[in-house]
């Protein structure tokens, strides 16, 4: 039997699969040189890795490395605000020394 739309269903699937495995080896790529406490060859064997054999590569890099992860997300997103946040207080000081 032929079950066409069970096929388009596989199809879709397969294709959403395909484009988060390449989210993913992209994001672990831009992890890998974001990454300051790994040295110049150190980043140029993980790179080299995940191109090469990506599945290996990019589970091997997550597991070794993953443990910092989360940390390094939250004080990337929370560094612009602090600086917004140090702007603003500095700019409603000098404007009350000019009130006052």
């Amino acid at each position: 039997m032929n079950y066409p739309l069970l096929d388009l269903f596989l199809t879709f699937m397969w294709f959403f699969v395909w484009c988060v495995w390449i989210f993913l080896v992209i994001w672990t790529l831009l992890l890998i040189f974001r990454r300051q406490d790994l040295s110049g060859w150190a980043k140029a064997a993980w790179i080299v890795f995940v191109i090469f054999i990506p599945l290996i590569g990019v589970l091997a890099y997550l597991i070794a490395r993953g443990g910092h992860l989360a940390n390094e997300q939250v004080s990337g997103y929370n560094a612009p605000q602090d600086e917004a946040a140090r702007r603003y207080e500095r700019s409603e000081r000098q404007g009350r020394r000019g009130t006052d």
